[in-house]
């Protein structure tokens, strides 16, 4: 969603609410008591400028771009080769 301002200064103009539906993918302008859909388009010019809307606040929802499979589970081998203990070398240096 976004929140925007309509007008020339802080002190001066209208916020509104652009919401895009989850059930129809449609956006809608929300204006105190009116409520209509809009398009893209309208949405898209809400960077500002002149006497249009400026976005003032945006609201994301996450959701998941792309699901991977469950990898199998990692193949362990069956003879594990034998270790020896050793002696480090230790150096006085």
């Amino acid at each position: 969603g976004i929140i925007t301002h309509k007008g020339r200064s802080s002190q001066d103009g209208h916020y509104v609410a652009w919401i895009r539906s989850t059930e129809d993918g449609k956006w809608r302008l929300f204006d105190d008591e009116h409520v209509t859909v809009v398009d893209e388009e309208a949405v898209l010019k809400t960077s500002g400028g002149g006497d249009w809307h400026c976005a003032y606040v945006l609201l994301y929802e996450a959701r998941v771009i792309k699901k991977y499979p469950e990898l199998p589970p990692a193949q362990v081998p069956s003879e594990t080769p034998a270790t020896v203990d050793e002696p480090m070398e230790v150096s006085n240096q």
